[in-house]
């Protein structure tokens, strides 16, 4: 057993037990032996303190966590980013704390879609990085986009290589591909 202090084996050969020491000094770099918490309050301070504070950024405990895991089968072909893995049979890899759960339920290597929000994590740092980030917090009576890069490279149907008529192609989950005419475009 490997605690953050010291190595606890049976009896084992030298060579073995200084392998083992050199895991323990590796994990307690990475801090593989303290849990990623997210969304805390800067120490001594509440997140919001009063009326006042509702809206406004709460600097360090508004933050997410990206997770990049690095074991599992690679992501497909013309991915960027590894789909979300869902519980199934009531198996869950509980926010990837359940390495096996994960692998078992296809989890694959790399950027992860789900994200890590606020809570506590034991997450084993040989399988998964997180990188914390700020929140972007969108003001009220503001616009936010967000850019995807989750999915397959799409198509560009609004307007055919070949255009130079006055209709295009639409392609809707209701009326399937039509061409419309330009002062119907929607």
């Amino acid at each position: 057993m490997i605690t953050e202090d010291q190595v606890y084996c049976g009896a084992v050969p030298e060579k073995e037990r200084e392998r083992y020491e050199g895991w323990r000094k590796e994990l307690r770099s990475d801090q593989g032996f303290r849990p990623i918490v997210l969304g805390a309050a800067p120490k001594g301070r509440a997140l919001v303190e009063s009326a006042e504070d509702l809206g406004r950024p709460r600097g360090a405990g508004d933050n997410i966590g990206v997770i990049t895991v690095h074991d599992g089968a690679p992501i497909e072909s013309g991915e960027v980013i590894a789909p979300e893995v869902h519980p199934t049979d009531g198996l869950d890899h509980d926010y990837f704390q359940d390495v096996e759960a994960f692998l078992s339920m296809g989890g694959r290597r790399g950027k992860q879609l789900q994200v890590l929000t606020d809570g506590t994590f034991f997450l084993n740092r040989w399988f998964a990085t997180v990188e914390v980030l700020p929140k972007t917090l969108i003001p009220i009576g503001y616009v936010g986009v967000v850019v995807s890069y989750h999915g397959r490279r799409g198509e560009d149907l609004t307007v055919p290589a070949s255009a130079t008529g006055s209709s295009w192609t639409r392609v809707c989950a209701v009326c399937g591909s039509a061409p419309c005419p330009r002062a119907s475009t929607p």
